[in-house]
């Protein structure tokens, strides 16, 4: 009896977003993304891609969504928090960007990543008007 490889399966999943993604086609590669990321909640990337698609399509709040979900649920945690952080910032959800930024903070505090710092002068110059 031949058993699937799961993890070769998700990632030919992927690799099918991936090139919808690189081909301007964000709905569909959304609804691909997606699957890999229902397979594997703890796939990072598969958030992160997710949240792009939404992004591209103009769906700020939606993108925030989903980066948060990975930043709390994947891999790659500085990369998906900086973007979920970014997203939520940019649609008006400052306390939960801040909140995400001290995670950050609390969890990379020797490296302090520029990015990280980058993000925090960014939503400094902003002020904090909605």
């Amino acid at each position: 009896m031949h058993v699937p490889n799961a993890s070769a399966e998700i990632d030919a999943y992927y690799a099918v977003g991936k090139l919808l993604y690189d081909n301007d086609d964000f709905c569909r590669a959304a609804d691909v993304f997606r699957l890999v990321a229902l397979l594997d909640p703890r796939r990072g990337d598969a958030w992160w891609a997710l949240g792009a698609c939404h992004e591209q399509e103009g769906e700020l709040e939606t993108a925030a969504a989903m980066y948060e979900t990975g930043f709390h649920l994947g891999e790659q945690p500085i990369d998906i928090g900086l973007l979920a952080a970014r997203a939520l910032y940019r649609t008006g959800e400052r306390a939960r960007a801040q909140e995400i930024i001290e995670l950050l903070k609390r969890e990379r505090p020797a490296t302090r990543d520029e990015r990280l710092q980058s993000l925090e002068r960014e939503m400094k110059e902003a002020g904090s008007c909605r």
